[in-house]
This record gives C-alpha cells, sequence and structure tokens, in this order.
C-alpha cells in the first residue's frame, strides 16, 4: 500500500509493521492525534477499518472521516469456471480477504465449490481472514505469516512439503 501511494504521489511518513487496524494504531501511538482529520478510504463492507480503527482513533480525539471508495461484491460462478473447477481439487486455496473466505465458504455455493472447500487447504493472507474462514467453520487453516507474495508461496510451499512428508510416512 506504501509503496503504490508514493507512486501516486503520495507522502508517505509511517507505514505500520503491521498490515492491519492494530499495526497502524501502534504506528500512531506516539502521534497526538487530538483535533487532527483522519480519513479512512474503505469499502463497503464492515471491517476493522470501519469500525474499530474509527473508534479506537476517535477515543484519541481524532475526527475521522471513513470514505467508502470501492465495493467488492460477489459474482455467480459461470459455466467455464464451474469446468475449471471440475478439473481437479487443489492442495491448497489461497483467500486474501475476509469476503473471499465468505464467498467460497457460502452455504449456496455449487457442489463443486463446496467440495473443494472439504478437501483443499485454506491459506490465509492475514489474522482477519482467518478469523472469519474460522467462523465460516473452516478448518486446517494456514496463516501466512506476513501479507506478502513471497509469504504466500512460502507458505503454500511448506504445506506442500508437510504433504509430501505425510505421504512419504
Amino acid at each position: 500500500t506504501a509503496e503504490a501511494a508514493r507512486a501516486a504521489g503520495w507522502r508517505v511518513d509511517i507505514v505500520p509493521e503491521s498490515e492491519n487496524a492494530e499495526g497502524f494504531l501502534a504506528a500512531l501511538a506516539e502521534i497526538d492525534l487530538a483535533g487532527r482529520l483522519v480519513w479512512i478510504p474503505a469499502g463497503n463492507r464492515p471491517g476493522s477499518a470501519t469500525r474499530e480503527l474509527p473508534e479506537a482513533l476517535r477515543a484519541r480525539q481524532a475526527e475521522v472521516a471513513v470514505l467508502p471508495v470501492y465495493e467488492t461484491v460477489t459474482r455467480t460462478l459461470l459455466p467455464e469456471d464451474l469446468d475449471t473447477l471440475h478439473q481437479a481439487i487443489p492442495g491448497a486455496a489461497v483467500l486474501h480477504s475476509p469476503s473471499s473466505a465468505e464467498a467460497l465458504f457460502d452455504p449456496a455455493a455449487p457442489a463443486v465449490v463446496r467440495r473443494w472447500c472439504a478437501e483443499a487447504v485454506p491459506v490465509s493472507i492475514g489474522p482477519a481472514t482467518t478469523r472469519r474462514l474460522t467462523d465460516l467453520g473452516a478448518d486446517r487453516v494456514m496463516e501466512c505469516p506476513e501479507p506478502s507474495d513471497a509469504a504466500v508461496a512460502a507458505t503454500v510451499t511448506a504445506l506442500e512439503f508437510m504433504k509430501s512428508t505425510r505421504n512419504t510416512q
């Protein structure tokens, strides 16, 4: 996010260690926010950016504006999507957001999607997605140590290593 903001011409002064509301609040811990306006561009679905973060910033006397700047929508799978899904069951399903978990673990999802959910190991990009997966009844969730492509690749690789080791024992 910081790289994209810089590329768009924004000045980025603080980058939290953790890319979530808790990390953001920790990064701002030493800054007096009283009377300062904090703009939170957010999506249309409830999450920490629309609940916990604004509340915590307001508790520190900041003025907070939560502005919806994007919309997350769930689309119906097309016949060609279902054909692709029928080809094979993956060892892992990588989920980058709580809303992706909701779409995948929707009880009304087609049978092939439910089969994927039962057989594939969910790989979560971070704590918020892991919490949502757990709330939806997913088990065997593997959480990436950080929200990056490298961490996703390492987590999936570790999963494959564990699977191959288990098969040889």
